[in-house]
Parts: structure tokens; C-alpha cells; sequence
């Protein structure tokens, strides 16, 4: 029997229908509660010493003001640490992840707390001043109410730096939608799901590059890794199975990074290659040299395949702005003026880079012609999803702030996502709030400013 255990009232319905359909029974426990409370449901965990217990839950603004309390401290770390060590969703209200809480508007909560009995059982509820100030002097806190706001702020992205899989929400359709998706794709095996436009430079690469790494998942782990391709009109979605659920969604990056690792190294240093090979998997030495073979023959003819989609894209972008601007004097050679706006890609990971061209070449155009020459070069490298001066600015900070190759793959991915219209909102929504969790990570980096602007961009995105 599988089970789920929900902190929080998270839905409508829908997702405890999801779980039904899918097999799961499962138990709600509160914590908007006592201690006593929070440390049964700590037993319910501990419990679990297989770890096969789904985790989800709904982090209130009263519950992230709790677990702030110096009472609820030793109790709260204890509920994290066993929560990260299970498959598990938490959801957090998208103004709270962002620090923005509604008490410093309205100075005003719920005005009751759940009261349990010692057994963890209902007891009822019991009043309580409903003012930050007077909650603080309530458990004896004396931190200012200022300061307690930027100590739940810190909180947040502490707990989010820190890998515990929490997402935004702003309305509960949208906790819906996510929790569906987690319990399905836990059920399904899915391990990992990448969009890419089509049109897009290096596309077929890029396919050619994940087939590739289901064939290594395959290798390494002696599971039956599957793709399975779900085109719409603007693009793919490649999203990889493990058939006996040997890979999991809680190694598989860990796989991918290796994977692009490896695959670098074996056009650059096919013998360091056999040393990562040797390191990370259970491969047969005698198993090893044939791969490696294998994998440097493909990896350079991928390199081949990728100089040559480079070269055809210049050809047709410098035919297209010949044919524009045929009739004005150019400072410079337009292939030259391309060449230096067109990604060069100089190992097989730099795919996952989606390509951003650079803009600081000087060239004596009249503006009208080097917005052309922008707009024909980004269409190109973009296939055919708009990108505006916002998405570049957001491109370039993924690439620049992601922790990893796997990261990076999912984050351009759920840029492009968020990009198309023809994907149904429900995906959409998926994809809006892993870039809203990479933000407030990314946070102290890209500075309040940027955030702020680009969480804006975001939700305008999301809402066309």
C-alpha cells in the first residue's frame, strides 16, 4: 500500500482524488498547532524507516511564523530533516516566498490556533491576539516584529537553498495542478522532462544529446530508461522513464551532470573519461574502454553536427539581412558582424546553454537595420518562441547563477514552457513556479531590484 501524508489543508479535492486514482491512502495532520502536535507527526516519520512516505504539505504564514519561534526550533529542524529525507512537495504562498507578508499591511491573522490533547487528538481552538506584536510577547519572543519579518524571510530562502523541493502558489488551482503532476510523475517513474522549441538552433542536437544520455542512464544503472517525445506546434517535450524505478528523480540530476561531464570529456580527454566512468558506476572495468569508444565516436560526431547547424544557420541569417539591407553602406562585413553574435559551442553540455548572443560588437548600422540584424539572429537561435529583452535578461542569469548542468537543462527548459502559448496553463503553471523558486534563490546574487522585476515579468507571463 503507498501513502501520502498531508501537512495542511491543500486542496479542493482534486489532489486527494489524484492519490485515490493512483492508489494512495493518505493522512492530514495541521500545523497550525502545538508543539505536542508537531511532534506527532514527527513519529508518523520516524515511523516510516523505509522512507516510502510522499510528503506534502502547505507552509502557511502563520506556520513559517512558528517555526521562527525558539520554542518551535528544535521541533521545526526535526520536521525539515525528516521531511528532505522523503520524496515530498511543500507549497508556499508566492508573496510570503518573497518575503512580502500580509501582517505588515494589515497587522491582522486568523485570530485561532488548533489545540490538540496529548495523544495529538482534536481539541478545539483556541483565541489569540491577532497582532504580530502581541503574538511575539505571547511566547515570550523578543525579537521586534521588524526584525521577525526578516527572520521568516531569511527562513524561507534558507530552507529553499537549502534543497528542500518547495514551490510558489497564488491561487489554490495552481497547488492543484502541481500536486497532481508530483504524485503522477512519481507513480509514472518520470525522471526528468525537457522542452525545447522548435526552430530553435541545434534542436536536433539537442535530441540527439538526450537520447544519448538515456542510453548512459540505461548503461550505468542496468535499468530500462525510455524517452518518450510529446510534440505540439511549437515544440518537444522529451521526457525520460525509468521503467523499474531503479534511477530515481532524486539521483537522476546527479546522473545528468555526470553525464554531461563524461560526454565533454570524451571529445576533449577520452582517458579521463574512463576515470569518471571507474569512479561513479558499477560498469565492469572490461566493460569500460568499449564504451568509452562508443560514447568519443558519437560525442564528435555530435561536435561535427553542431559546427555544421552553425555554419547553415549564418548562411541563411546572412542571405536574409543581404536581401534587407542590400541597399545600405555597411561599416563592416555582415558575416563577420554574425559570426560575433552567433553562439560558438565548444563541447557537447554547451547545448544545454540555449544559446544567448552577444551584443557588444560596435557597428556602424543605422538602428533600425541592427535591431533587424537582433530580431533575424534571435529568431534563429530561438526558434520560434518570442524572446523579449526581460527573457534575455533571465537567459543570461540562469546561465550565469545555475548550480549545475542539470539545472541549467530544466531552467531554460521551463523558460521555453512559460514562452509558448500552444502549451496548456497547466504546464505553463508547472514550469512559472520552478523559475520563481530559482529567483528566490538566486536572490541575494541578482539583488531585490532585479527580482522583484523579473517575478513581475514572470506572473505577466503566466497570465497571458
Amino acid at each position: 500500500m503507498k501513502h501520502i501524508l498531508t501537512l495542511g489543508d491543500l486542496d479542493r479535492g482534486t489532489i486527494h482524488t489524484t492519490m485515490e486514482t493512483n492508489g494512495y491512502t493518505s493522512k492530514t495532520k495541521l500545523l497550525k498547532s502545538s508543539i505536542k502536535n508537531w511532534w506527532t507527526i514527527i513519529d508518523i516519520l520516524k515511523a516510516d524507516e523505509n522512507k516510502e512516505l510522499l510528503v506534502m504539505g502547505k507552509f502557511t504564514e502563520y506556520v513559517l511564523f512558528l517555526f521562527n519561534l525558539d520554542e518551535y526550533k528544535e521541533v521545526g529542524q526535526e520536521l525539515l530533516n525528516l521531511i528532505q529525507e522523503r520524496k515530498h512537495l511543500i507549497f508556499i504562498y508566492h508573496n510570503n516566498f518573497f518575503g512580502d507578508f500580509s501582517c505588515i499591511k494589515k497587522n491582522l491573522w486568523t485570530d485561532e490556533v488548533l489545540e490538540v490533547d496529548d495523544e495529538g487528538d482534536f481539541i478545539g481552538y483556541r483565541k489569540v491576539d491577532n497582532s504580530l506584536e502581541a503574538w511575539l510577547i505571547k511566547y515570550q519572543d523578543k525579537t521586534s516584529p521588524k526584525e521577525y519579518l526578516i527572520k521568516v524571510a531569511n527562513f524561507i530562502h534558507r530552507i529553499n537553498k537549502q534543497g528542500l523541493n518547495i514551490i510558489p502558489y497564488r491561487k489554490l488551482v495552481e497547488i492543484e495542478i502541481a500536486g497532481q503532476k508530483f504524485i503522477e510523475s512519481i507513480d509514472q517513474g518520470l525522471l526528468f522532462q525537457l522542452y525545447v522549441p522548435k526552430q530553435r538552433i541545434w534542436s536536433d542536437e539537442l535530441d540527439k544529446f538526450i537520447v544519448m544520455f538515456r542510453d548512459f542512464a540505461s548503461n550505468v544503472t542496468d535499468d530500462d530508461v525510455k524517452v518518450v517525445q510529446n510534440r505540439t506546434d511549437r515544440g518537444i517535450t522529451f521526457s525520460i522513464y525509468s521503467a523499474s524505478k531503479k534511477v530515481n528523480s532524486d539521483n537522476i540530476e546527479e546522473l545528468f551532470n555526470e553525464f554531461t561531464k563524461f560526454l565533454d570529456l570524451c571529445v576533449q580527454d577520452p582517458k579521463s573519461a574512463i576515470e569518471v566512468l571507474e569512479s561513479t558506476t558499477q560498469i565492469p572495468k572490461e566493460s569500460i574502454p568499449p564504451l568509452i569508444s562508443k560514447y568519443s565516436k558519437e560525442a564528435k560526431r555530435l561536435m561535427v553536427d553542431m559546427k555544421h547547424e552553425r555554419e547553415r544557420k549564418l548562411l541563411l541569417i546572412k542571405h536574409e539581412l543581404e536581401n534587407d539591407i542590400s541597399e545600405v553602406e555597411i561599416g563592416i562585413d555582415v558575416a563577420e558582424l554574425l559570426n560575433n553574435n552567433l553562439p560558438m559551442l565548444n563541447t557537447p553540455s554547451d547545448l544545454l546553454k540555449n544559446g544567448n548572443y552577444t551584443q557588444n560588437q560596435t557597428v556602424i548600422l543605422n538602428p533600425q537595420y541592427i535591431n533587424k540584424v537582433e530580431g533575424i539572429v534571435s529568431r534563429e537561435i530561438h526558434g520560434n518562441i518570442d524572446f523579449t529583452f526581460e527573457d534575455k535578461q533571465l537567459s543570461e542569469i540562469i546561465e550565469k547563477y545555475a548550480e549545475d548542468k542539470a539545472e541549467l537543462a530544466l531552467l531554460k527548459s521551463s523558460h521555453n514552457e512559460l514562452k509558448d502559448k500552444s502549451l496548456p496553463k497547466s504546464t505553463k503553471t508547472v514550469a512559472w513556479q520552478k523559475l520563481q523558486k530559482f529567483l528566490n534563490k538566486a536572490g541575494e546574487k541578482i539583488g531585490d531590484v532585479g527580482v522583484h522585476l523579473l517575478k513581475k515579468y514572470l506572473e505577466g507571463q503566466l497570465d497571458l
